[in-house]
């Protein structure tokens, strides 16, 4: 279970991965010795540069509250830093800052951004972003040999060319490359589609497991449906603003997009400062 806050934290990882210089590391979580403890400590973004005695870090706390981020925060954040060695410290807030949390942030040269959300971007219309995937219904396969399958064979095995035993795994991994391949052109969302593929009868084999005995395979067929699934994901527009220099990083947008079975990731589309538009993927 993802703990709170965690989709703040890795959208920071991919705004500040997409906004640094090339050569900067950027890891979410991140953790690092306590030279005090010997404890490990847990960084939210970590931002590191070079490597050696030229190895500079910067750690990015991340605080997804309905309120304001306190002074008290700002405190236990400088302590945090300098029991691990980091050369500098940044807070994200995605509800702001008090003046008492800026003015001391300040004097402790820590960064304050400010994750503020828009009604919309002016260079991103779309209320949504749509995904249409082809997904695999059903599948059957059918193996024809020389006499009787059903009342001949009591227990068979299939044998493909390669040595291995055909499952029921590999049948659905078959169907979803010969699916793969059908253009989306013309296809309608969610109307059932039928395919009949043959296969090279050569690639086959059943084994009578009972008798030893292998039988060629004279016809193989595969029959599958699929569908042209469509689904919609909300578009969330931020500005990513760094208070503490009076300056935008950048605007983006992001979706959290399923990408398969119990799988998801983060889209964003990020506008830099010269107004360049960048387009990152983030597996959650």
């Amino acid at each position: 279970m993802a703990r709170k806050g965690r989709e703040l934290e890795r959208l920071v990882k991919v705004l500040e991965k997409n906004t640094h210089e090339i050569g900067a590391t950027v890891l979410s979580p991140a953790y690092l010795i306590d030279k005090t403890t010997g404890e490990k400590r847990e960084i939210d973004v970590l931002i590191s540069y070079g490597s050696g005695r030229h190895k500079r870090l910067t750690a990015i706390e991340c605080k997804d509250w309905k309120a304001k981020v306190d002074v008290k925060v700002v405190d236990e954040f400088w302590a945090k830093l300098g029991c691990l060695n980091i050369n500098k410290g940044i807070i994200v807030s995605s509800s702001g800052f008090t003046q008492p949390a800026l003015t001391k942030a300040e004097f402790y040269n820590i960064s304050c951004l400010h994750m503020e959300d828009l009604e919309s971007l002016e260079w991103l219309p779309l209320a949504n972003i749509v995904v249409l995937r082809k997904v695999v219904t059903k599948c059957n396969f059918k193996i024809n040999i020389d006499f009787e399958f059903v009342n001949g064979i009591k227990n068979p095995k299939i044998i493909l060319s390669n040595g291995n035993e055909f499952n029921k795994n590999i049948m659905k991994i078959n169907a979803i490359s010969h699916v793969n391949k059908i253009s989306i052109d013309g296809l309608e969302s969610d109307k059932t589609y039928r395919e009949l593929v043959k296969f090279h009868p050569k690639d086959f084999k059943v084994i009578d497991v009972d008798l030893e005995k292998e039988y060629p395979a004279v016809e193989v067929f595969m029959y599958v449906e699929y569908i042209l699934e469509t689904q919609l994901y909300d578009i969330k527009r931020i500005k990513y603003t760094d208070i503490t220099e009076g300056e935008v990083v950048c605007n983006a947008a992001f979706a959290n997009i399923d990408i398969g079975k119990e799988k998801s990731g983060y889209l964003t589309l990020i506008q830099l400062q010269d107004g360049s538009v960048k387009v990152a993927y983030e597996k959650s």
